[in-house]
């Protein structure tokens, strides 16, 4: 994942934003970045609270997050180089009531629970190779890994709770050619598996909390190519590409342009 926007830069660079608004709302974000020719690392986390509307209800629309984005790299040669980069996201919010119409037409608004409530998290790690051996060849390796889980807290009862969550595993490889000024050649694979989990009370209206359980998984690999002519000084591009995909659910296809 790109998610870093000023890499390979020179000396320290810090940032803090702070906002403080009604219902005791803050929002806290803050940099601190460092970079030399030869390697940078960025750091930047961000927090958010607020206690939000009550809508002539009893209790506050809460709302919490804590999460950060983090990126690394270095350069151990001037042709090769290795970059991390990672998300978090920590988030905690009220479950309410949905927004209804009474027998005059008024609305009544939505209005948060006492004890409901739903958390999700999320991160995702990533890392890239890039290399270029000579004037004529470059390739790049990935990698990457995500993971996702939300969670809803229907009562303080045990096992009176709903769990989504599910995680994807990526790996692509690409090479690029360049036999001439005019002609450029790319060429690679990906592959990704996912895995979903799920799991419900069987029976909370009857008071049966046995959890019921769903896992599926599956997984998809590509191969995709690409011609490139150039022409009148690379003032004319014109592409040749084409791409195959199978997915383990779904009919294998392709796709070219």
């Amino acid at each position: 994942i790109n998610i870093i926007p000023d890499k390979w830069h020179q000396g320290l660079k810090t940032e803090f934003r702070n906002e403080i608004g009604e219902k005791n709302t803050y929002i806290e974000n803050a940099r601190l970045a460092y970079g030399t020719e030869k390697y940078f690392i960025d750091f930047n986390p961000t927090y958010i609270h607020t206690d939000g509307e009550k809508n002539d209800g009893d209790y506050d629309y809460a709302y919490e997050k804590f999460g950060f984005s983090l990126g690394a790299g270095i350069k151990p040669a001037e042709n090769l180089s290795f970059e991390f980069t990672s998300l978090f996201s920590d988030n905690d919010a009220a479950l309410s009531s949905s927004p209804s119409l009474d027998m005059e037409h008024r609305l009544i608004k939505n209005q948060a629970f006492e004890n409901q409530h739903h958390e999700n998290r999320f991160y995702h790690l990533g890392g890239v190779l890039s290399h270029t051996p000579n004037s004529f060849w470059d390739y790049t390796l990935k990698a990457g890994y995500g993971n996702t889980q939300r969670q809803y807290f229907w009562s303080d009862t045990s096992g009176d709770q709903s769990e989504h969550k599910g995680s994807t595993t990526y790996y692509e490889m690409q090479h690029n050619l360049y036999p001439t000024d005019w002609f450029t050649l790319t060429i690679g694979a990906d592959y990704e598996a996912s895995d979903y989990q799920d799991q419900e009370p069987f029976d909370s209206y009857q008071g049966i909390y046995d959890p019921v359980t769903f896992d599926h998984e599956w997984d998809v690999w590509d191969v995709f190519s690409n011609l490139q002519f150039s022409f009148l000084d690379e003032s004319l591009l014109m592409n040749i590409g084409g791409r195959y995909n199978d997915h383990e659910k779904f009919d294998a296809k392709g796709v070219w342009e």
